[in-house]
C-alpha cells in the first residue's frame, strides 16, 4: 500500500538546518494497522506529513500503490489526499457547524456528490461510529471521545483507503482511548482501509497495531512484528520505550554490589505467564527467587511480558536457575550483568 524509501526531511531554522527524517524506508502493507512510535522530536509527525505530502520531502520518495507521490501536482495531491486522510489530536471540527455538516464538509469540498448523497454518507457514518443522534449537535456540545468519533466519520466521508491518526487518543483518557481504539480497529476490520497510528504512548501500538516502526532522531532504529519488537527489542530507543526501568543499569542494579546478576523471563505469548513458575521451581529446583521487576501486557489477545528476577546465592545457583527455566515453553531467559547500561542491552 505504502512505501517509504530513502526519506529525508530537513528544515532551515536560524540555528541552522535540522534533519527531522534521515534515510526513513518502511513498507505498509494493504490492511495493517501500523504503528510509528517514538520519543517527541523523533521525527513522528514530520513523517507523516511527508505520507500524504502536507511536507514535500526533502529527499526520497512516497510510493502510494506503486505511484510515486514526489512528482505530483498540488492538483494531483488533493485527489490524493481523498483516498490519505487523517484525524488529530486536536479534532479541527469547525465548531459553528453541527456534526452533520462537519462529516459532509469534505464531500462539499470534492464536490462530485450531491447534498442528498452526501447527506445519506453522513448519516450511515455516524451510524458507523455510534453516534446517530449528535447529527444536528454541536462540537461543543460533546464530549472529547464523541468528537473524536465525528472527525473520524468526517475521514471516512471521501471512502479513503489509508486512514493516518496523528496522536488521535493523546488527549483522550484511558477509557476513552480504549472505545476510539477499538472503533478504529473495526473500521479496519469492515472496510479494510490501511491505518498508520503515530504516537509517543506504547500502550496505544500495543493495543492494536500488529506492525511497529521506532523512531530516533529522525530514522527507524528498529521495524517489526509488534509482538516480536515490544518482548525482544534489539534497538537502544525500544528497550527504553518497552522497559523503561531497565534502561539505566543503575536503576536496573540498584546499589547493592552483591546483587551483581538477575535474570530476565520474556514470556512471549504462552500461558506460562499465568503459571507458578517460580513456585514450582522452588519446589523442583529447590530454588527461590524474588520479583525486582514485572510487566504484563496483552498484544493481539496474547499474554506478553517479563520479569526481573534475583536469585539467592552464587554463580552455580544463577547458572542452574537459567537452566531450569529454559525447559519452559515460549519463555526466552536473559541474564544481565552490570554491563547492562544505557548503552548496551541485555548481556
Amino acid at each position: 500500500m505504502i512505501e517509504l524509501i530513502n526519506l529525508s526531511k530537513s528544515f532551515v531554522t536560524a540555528a541552522g538546518e535540522v534533519d527531522a527524517l534521515r534515510g526513513v524506508t518502511l513498507t505498509i502493507n494493504d490492511g495493517d494497522i501500523y504503528g510509528i512510535i517514538g520519543m517527541s522530536g523523533a521525527g513522528k509527525s514530520t513523517l507523516v506529513r511527508c505520507i500524504n505530502m502536507l511536507e514535500r520531502p526533502t529527499s526520497g520518495d512516497v510510493r502510494l500503490n506503486g505511484v510515486s507521490l514526489t512528482g505530483l501536482s498540488e492538483a494531483e495531491l488533493r485527489q490524493v489526499r481523498r483516498r490519505v486522510t487523517m484525524i488529530f489530536q486536536g479534532f479541527n471540527l469547525l465548531m459553528q457547524r453541527n456534526c452533520l455538516q462537519n462529516i459532509m464538509l469534505p464531500l462539499k469540498l470534492a464536490g462530485s456528490v450531491s447534498k442528498e448523497d452526501a447527506e445519506k454518507r453522513a448519516l450511515q457514518l455516524l451510524e458507523m461510529v455510534g453516534l446517530p443522534d449528535k447529527a444536528k449537535a454541536y462540537p461543543a456540545q460533546l464530549s472529547g471521545g464523541q468528537q473524536q468519533r465525528i472527525a473520524i466519520a468526517r475521514a471516512l466521508a471521501t471512502e479513503p483507503e489509508v486512514l493516518l491518526c496523528d496522536e488521535a487518543t493523546s488527549a483522550l483518557d484511558p477509557k476513552t482511548t480504549h472505545q476510539i481504539l477499538e472503533l478504529i480497529r473495526e473500521i479496519n476490520r469492515r472496510l479494510g482501509i490501511t491505518v498508520i497510528v503515530i504516537t509517543h504512548q506504547m500502550s496505544v501500538v500495543q493495543e492494536i497495531c500488529n506492525r511497529v516502526a521506532i523512531l530516533e532522531n529522525g530514522a527507524v532504529a528498529e521495524e517489526g512484528e509488534v509482538s516480536r519488537v515490544f518482548t525482544d527489542p534489539q534497538a537502544h530507543a525500544t528497550q527504553t520505550l518497552v522497559y523503561p526501568e531497565l534502561a539505566d543499569g543503575s536503576a536496573a542494579f540498584g546499589t547493592d554490589a552483591s546483587a551483581r546478576q538477575r535474570i530476565r523471563l520474556i514470556f512471549n505469548g504462552s500461558e506460562a505467564a499465568s503459571e507458578p513458575l517460580l513456585s514450582r521451581m522452588a519446589i523442583d529446583a529447590g530454588l527461590l527467587a524474588s520479583v525486582h521487576t514485572a510487566s504484563m501486557r496483552s498484544v493481539g489477545g496474547k499474554v506478553y511480558g517479563y520479569m526481573l528476577l534475583e536469585i539467592p546465592g552464587g554463580p552455580n545457583d544463577v547458572a542452574r536457575a537459567v537452566e531450569y527455566l529454559r525447559k519452559q515453553p515460549q519463555v526466552t531467559v536473559q541474564t544481565l550483568s552490570a554491563q547492562y547500561t544505557s548503552q548496551g542491552g541485555a548481556q
